[in-house]
């Protein structure tokens, strides 16, 4: 995984489950995901939020995480393809 070759440790398996939700959003759109899909980065958001709780991350400490992970989100970025 990204993290781990950036020299972050991924405890919580969050890059995996940020993956695993990026696939189930496809999967339920029926197509990938594009970065202008309003629709479907709702769908992906709400995912997210849902992991988030059951990690007991509230929205307010998520810029402290951000910061730790920033190097993480391209590869899965990189997945959302441009219209």
């Amino acid at each position: 995984m990204m993290s781990q070759e950036k020299g972050l440790m991924d405890e919580v398996s969050a890059e995996g489950m940020m993956m695993d939700a990026l696939e189930q959003v496809e999967k339920e759109l029926k197509k990938p995901l594009m970065r202008n899909d309003k629709k479907g980065m709702a769908l992906l958001m709400t995912e997210f939020d849902k992991f988030n709780q059951k990690l007991g991350i509230r929205k307010k400490e998520l810029p402290k995480y951000e910061e730790q992970l920033v190097d993480c989100f391209p590869r899965m970025l990189s997945r959302l393809r441009r219209p």
